[in-house]
């Protein structure tokens, strides 16, 4: 699993996420005067898109180059976000504390999805709202990610591209939450060349960047290999068709 400095470099990628967090709020259903939190909040793109609603918002990230990042970003847009730079397995604020917890790809790299779970709804009153987006694994970029765990050392039972199962989802949540709605979105990747795509991933993208860490050079040439097959088949008019999944349940 990414260590929290592998994030450091995640900032090229900022732009790409930030119309699937005006999708993420939309579907959440955010309203004024609620109290939110983002959890895995990376440079805010998110928290600020709900902050501009009108709302409370809380914005947790481990990673301090990104929360460095999120205050440049809040600053710019003119909105109020509480930046804590803490760990999702605890979650500093009391049971029943927000209205709303969000997360986009930033909850499901926490090492321990139980009790990252449990932590997110712990935080969440009663009838509010868990809403999240995650990565299905029959789309692009759970094959990514199944590629690059294939390289990696196992840290964990589960994988990042399970995240994207609604099976899975349901289960990880259980009798807690009522039962999940989910929604496919589409975000394009712009890339010039799959080399350019390549290139982007290797430095931005933190599993990618943890498995050029820990490959050998024979492993990193065939993943390389493998990953411009398995993106040639999702690139065309200059960007990767990655298809993601939101899901939104109301605490029981």
């Amino acid at each position: 699993m990414p260590q929290p400095d592998e994030w450091d470099d995640f900032v090229p990628l900022e732009m790409i996420t930030t119309l699937s967090a005006a999708k993420l709020v939309s579907f959440a259903g955010v309203r004024s005067s609620e109290k939110i939190l983002d959890v895995g909040a990376g440079t805010g793109v998110v928290a600020i898109t709900a902050a501009r609603a009108g709302t409370y918002v809380s914005a947790l990230d481990l990673n301090q180059s990104l929360c460095r990042r999120m205050q440049q970003n809040v600053k710019l847009s003119d909105v109020t976000v509480e930046i804590v730079t803490e760990n999702a397995l605890a979650i500093p604020y009391p049971d029943h504390h927000f209205d709303v917890v969000l997360s986009q790809f930033g909850h499901m790299f926490a090492p321990d999805p139980g009790q990252v779970t449990h932590e997110m709804l712990r935080v969440l009153r009663p009838g509010g709202r868990i809403v999240f987006s995650t990565w299905p694994p029959q789309h692009y970029v759970g094959k990514l990610f199944d590629l690059v765990e294939k390289y990696l050392p196992k840290s964990a039972e589960h994988t990042l591209s399970a995240w994207g199962n609604p099976s899975y989802i349901q289960e990880m949540f259980g009798n807690r939450v009522e039962p999940f709605t989910f929604k496919e979105e589409v975000m394009l990747f712009p890339a010039l060349s799959l080399g350019h795509y390549r290139h982007r991933v290797e430095t931005s993208l933190a599993p990618v960047k943890a498995l050029l860490q820990h490959a050998s050079p024979e492993e990193i040439n065939a993943f390389r290999s493998s990953l411009e097959t398995l993106a040639g088949a999702y690139y065309g008019y200059n960007h990767i068709h990655q298809t993601y999944l939101m899901a939104k349940a109301v605490k029981r």
